[in-house]
């Protein structure tokens, strides 16, 4: 018997009830609020205790689910208590969750899911008791506790959390720096909360009872955001947001009205006799008491006419400004992730949406130096818009950045927070990983690293899912853990947030044509050029003339490329040496359509290759053997002979031909277990199957074996 919470909508009651009524037959206690409150007591002490008593938490996600502010709140308690989540979607989707609730998924395990989908609702309240019954039965299960979202991270472990190179340091500590700009999963919500509990702490002391500032938003959440997904603005309203200045001043006016809104005497000063009846109601349909700045712009933005907000801006500018600047009291302000749920706006209108708040913030703060306004900015953003202003922004901007060993360190840290081990390879139950595709070792960090895009939070993704699924028991569950997690929950994630820099691979249905017409997980050049004539029914030989005419045609590896899927081979000048290079979230992003670097080869990222092979099963895509694909890995003077060889051999109709050069590369390659190349590539087995291949008339077979025989005699390259 398992006892359950169900944290429902009270427009799915009906549902509930009958689910309830039901599962309860199969000697399971099931607890939801309408049905086991107990009068007189208090709402969030009556979830606590419901959720501590309980073995498993269920979310009936819904419609009407999605729009509760309550539910979202049990879902992140049940996440901090560490509670088996269940969720029972009836009549939305996973896309509509990873839309508007991203930190619904992130907790949930592998199968931790149903869905009605039309079927009879007794199949599904059946397929509820099983797995009631499959917990009730599992008591060793662990479930997953690592928090890939910031706004599941419990104040007291911020600091426990937040790893702290010396920027990030500087930051928490200084007072000349207020914006912190990075890709998605970086850290910048995690930073901003620990800055703010950091300032309240502070004052507090100071005060010796409670802080003498005042915080915005003063309650929860922690950090003002611009929460739920927007409907489709009209394009005269996209066109406002597109223009920096338009956006900045819309900005600035809300930033003013919300504080001034928490100063009632001051904000009465905007109310005189003679302002225009049409204006005062304007102002009072958009600043409620106690407003959150993302409440007004959001409000002004989507209730008012464009004619009426620029008169807005234009009538109420100087008597907002008058007031302001009367404010003689200290004001925190601290907002974050504003280009969540806007997704659908044009990518001119995204950039500058939060370009125009840090613009407009800074201008706050010099208006008034008693206010401090704290945000975030999409490093995309931050790198794409052009301002006058700008340079004036760059010593107020931490561009949050980590190298690979700072990664590592995050990760032994957080390992010993969440699984109460010294390492992340003692978490994992090895150092090494046997990579199937090389026949090498590995380190089982840079296993794990090189399936992310190099964000701390891919890290924990991964890891929630190794602890949930006790991966960490067998090298095989490990592996496929990793790399289903990358596959199946990062690659959408990637794809979602970067969705504003997409033009030709926005639609999913193009996205797998695409992956379609791919060939090999490493690619030359001109077979990439010929995949991106392919892609637009194009011939190839037509791609040079279309490009010296300006004709605009559509680059998939470009946006691959920007988000990190597409790696190159390029020689690193500091160190002497040609690496893999994939893009990193500390590299900044162009919009040039032209944007992929010019190299010899490109090379398909792990989570991505894993993806394409799920999909393509018995397709022309073939994976390359020997070469570990991943950033800053090593690619050896024999390396493109090695992948030129391999691509030949493959079109060789002799299995058993095939198998014998692959022998051959095997005992050449790894005959001491790592990358080391025997000094003598010559030996009678070369020589016959050179001769083989020579009478069987595989000449272009022939050419590439004995050009990598001559590569590897004269190269010993190093290790990984």
């Amino acid at each position: 018997m398992a006892n359950a919470f169900v944290s429902f909508a009270g427009e799915d009651g009906e549902f509930v009830q009958r689910m309830v009524q039901q599962v309860e037959q199969h000697r399971h206690r099931l607890w939801h609020f309408t049905r086991d409150s107990r009068p007189a007591e208090v709402y969030l002490d009556e979830i606590v205790s419901a959720t501590d008593g309980c073995d498993i938490f269920i979310l009936v996600a819904s419609i009407a689910s999605l729009d509760s502010f309550q539910i979202d709140k049990e879902v992140q308690l049940a996440h901090e208590k560490n509670k088996v989540i269940l969720m029972i979607q009836i009549d939305v989707t996973t896309d509509d969750i990873q839309a508007t609730h991203p930190g619904w998924l992130l907790p949930l395990g592998a199968r931790s899911y149903l869905r009605l989908d039309g079927q009879p609702e007794q199949k599904l309240f059946d397929e509820v008791a099983r797995t009631l019954e499959s917990h009730s039965h599992a008591p060793a299960q662990k479930p997953a506790r690592w928090a890939a979202d910031a706004t599941l991270i419990h104040l007291h472990n911020l600091s426990r959390v937040l790893f702290q190179t010396s920027a990030v340091k500087e930051f928490l500590e200084g007072d000349h720096q207020f914006f912190v700009s990075a890709n998605k999963g970086v850290g910048k919500t995690l930073l901003l909360k620990s800055k703010r509990a950091r300032l309240m702490e502070e004052h507090t002391q100071r005060s010796g009872t409670r802080s003498n500032v005042l915080f915005l938003p003063q309650d929860k959440p922690f950090l003002d955001n611009l929460a739920g997904e927007w409907p489709t603005l009209a394009k005269d309203k996209q066109q406002l947001l597109a223009d920096l200045r338009t956006s900045r001043r819309l900005w600035r006016m809300a930033l003013r009205l919300a504080i001034l809104s928490h100063f009632p005497d001051i904000f009465a000063q905007l109310r005189p006799d003679d302002l225009q009846i049409q204006l005062r109601n304007s102002l009072q349909q958009c600043v409620p008491p106690r407003s959150a700045a993302t409440i007004v712009f959001r409000t002004l933005l989507t209730t008012q006419t464009t004619k009426a907000i620029h008169v807005f801006l234009d009538r109420l500018d100087a008597p907002v400004e008058r007031a302001f600047r009367s404010i003689h009291s200290g004001v925190f302000c601290f907002i974050d992730t504003i280009e969540q749920g806007v997704s659908n706006l044009t990518r001119s209108a995204w950039i500058n949406l939060q370009a125009g708040l840090i613009e407009a913030a800074w201008d706050v703060m010099t208006s008034n130096n008693h206010i401090k306004v704290f945000a975030s900015i999409r490093e995309e953003a931050f790198a794409n818009y052009t301002s006058n202003s700008k340079v004036n922004l760059y010593s107020a901007v931490l561009g949050l950045r980590y190298t690979l060993e700072e990664l590592r360190k995050i990760l032994d840290s957080l390992t010993q927070l969440y699984e109460h081990e010294s390492s992340f390879h003692q978490f994992a139950g090895r150092a090494k990983v046997q990579n199937l595709h090389c026949n090498v070792e590995e380190d089982s960090f840079r296993y794990l690293h090189r399936h992310t895009i190099g964000r701390p939070r891919d890290l924990v993704v991964i890891c929630s899912q190794i602890a949930n699924e006790q991966s960490h028991d067998s090298e095989e569950r490990f592996r496929d853990t990793v790399n289903r997690a990358s596959s199946n929950i990062l690659l959408p994630l990637v794809f979602e947030e970067m969705n504003v820099f997409l033009d030709c691979l926005t639609d999913e249905v193009e996205r797998n044509r695409f992956f379609g017409l791919l060939s090999h997980n490493i690619m030359s050049r001109r077979e990439v050029e010929a995949v991106c004539a392919a892609f637009n029914g194009l011939d190839e030989l037509d791609l040079p003339a279309l490009h010296d005419q300006g004709v605009e045609i559509g680059h998939p590896f470009c946006e691959l490329f920007n988000c990190g899927l597409i790696g190159t081979v390029l020689e690193d000048r500091v160190q002497s040496v040609v690496l893999q290079q994939f893009k990193q979230p500390s590299d900044i992003m162009t919009r040039c359509e032209s944007c992929l670097p010019k190299a010899d080869y490109y090379l398909i990222h792990p989570s991505l290759h894993a993806r394409i092979q799920q999909h393509q099963r018995g397709n022309n895509y073939r994976v390359l053997r020997y070469i570990a694909v991943g950033h800053r890995y090593g690619w050896y003077a024999w390396t493109s002979e090695l992948v030129d060889l391999q691509k030949a051999v493959l079109d060789i109709g002799d299995s058993g031909l095939r198998q014998k050069v692959f022998d051959l590369i095997e005992n050449l390659l790894f005959e001491s277990g790592d990358f080391t190349v025997p000094p003598h590539a010559a030996s009678p087995l070369s020589l016959d199957v050179q001769k083989e291949l020579e009478r069987r008339q595989y000449d272009d077979a022939y050419l590439q074996l004995e050009n990598f025989l001559a590569a590897v005699n004269q190269t010993t390259p190093t290790r990984n």
